[in-house]
């Protein structure tokens, strides 16, 4: 097992789920709360594209994840092969579509592209 491989997959396991929380906390919670609606620079923005801006900044998470598992993959297994690595691709891909489905309502076609990767991979 190569230690340094799984201390990088655990950091960024637990950079994902920082992220995830302070960003919600310090940047949406407002948000969601109308607390910027008198910022100039932020009204110009409809409901529609902050569900996208807020979609985007988790998916970077699912992401992490995604590549967390990568690595703790590799950390077990230095020789790892796609076959090896296919499950956690698969799951980032899949697990974003859904999410991107969730947060735009559905309004956003990024979600199409991201489950057709995850369609391709697991058929790879």
């Amino acid at each position: 097992m190569n230690s340094l491989l799984l201390a990088a997959s655990v950091a960024a396991a637990v950079l994902g789920i920082a992220h995830s929380i302070i960003g919600d906390l310090l940047i949406f919670k407002p948000l969601r709360q109308k607390q910027a609606e008198n910022d100039d620079a932020l009204r110009i923005l409809s409901r529609r594209r902050w569900a996208a801006i807020w979609s985007t900044w988790h998916l970077l998470t699912i992401f992490g994840f995604g590549i967390a598992g990568v690595l703790f993959v590799l950390a077990l297994n230095p020789a790892a092969t796609y076959p090896d690595l296919k499950l956690p691709l698969v799951a980032a891909f899949a697990i974003g579509g859904v999410f991107w489905v969730y947060g735009t309502a559905g309004k956003h076609p990024a979600w199409i592209i991201l489950l057709g990767i995850a369609a391709l991979l697991w058929q790879a």
